[in-house]
């Protein structure tokens, strides 16, 4: 699974599928010829020269001089800190020069995949700005545990209802027996997402509708008041 998502990151961060394999076999193995690349990776010689030209006019290689090249990957560090201001200098001038979303227009939408529906939650997470309430399982809650964490050291108000309190210093905790796979989240009374995991294809429905927002609030503000009397019994 960890090699799976170092492959994928590695094409997030621009580089192909034959890419990935030969800097990792150069990081492993520095200073070896197009051939030795080609014959530890299982490419074909003549895929490895391309992709490692690619890489070379990437900056993440470099090759010696000799009559036989050898090639050498860009250092760890230096990777990291090359993409780390690259995708700053992309934040900052989509920042100054991205315009903004206009009003979809629509009362809902279907947000699919369950990378896709996550991501969703903790960009609400991390984006509000007053108040996020989450209903969750805690098998579910165990994903956000970190940007949620952020979120109420961030001084935002945190309200949290699950089956187990979390171990997250400054939220409101309310114990509720909850099913798991469902989540249900509003940010600052003007967001809500809600979804099914146990279901096939995973799909998230996400809205901006006031109408909407408010009958997922009095849900959420219902569960809270059974949590009151069941304490009182």
């Amino acid at each position: 699974m960890a090699k799976e998502k170092l492959f994928e990151a590695l094409k997030r961060a621009g580089l192909t599928g034959q890419e990935v394999h030969l800097y990792l076999a150069l990081l492993k193995n520095n200073g070896i010829t197009g051939y030795e690349a080609a014959k530890i990776t299982g490419i074909s010689r003549s895929n490895a020269y391309a992709a490692l030209t690619s890489l070379v006019n990437k900056g993440l290689a470099a090759h010696s001089h000799e009559k036989v090249k050898k090639y050498a990957a860009l250092s760890k560090p230096d990777l990291l800190a090359s993409l780390k201001r690259r995708n700053d200098d992309l934040i900052s001038f989509l920042e100054i020069h991205l315009p903004d979303t206009t009003d979809h227009g629509v009362p809902y939408l279907t947000i699919s995949g369950y990378d896709n529906i996550v991501e969703k939650i903790f960009n609400m997470v991390d984006l509000a700005k007053k108040r996020i309430y989450i209903s969750i399982h805690s098998d579910e809650l165990t994903a956000l545990m970190e940007p949620v964490r952020k979120c109420a050291a961030r001084g935002i108000k945190t309200v949290i209802l699950s089956d187990k309190r979390p171990e997250i210093e400054g939220i409101t905790f309310y114990r509720k027996k909850k099913q798991s796979g469902f989540v249900k989240i509003i940010a600052d009374t003007a967001k809500i997402l809600t979804t099914d995991f146990t279901r096939d294809p995973k799909n998230g429905l996400y809205s901006e509708d006031p109408h909407l927002v408010q009958l997922m609030r009095e849900a959420i503000v219902n569960e809270i008041e059974l949590h009151h009397i069941s304490r009182k019994k």
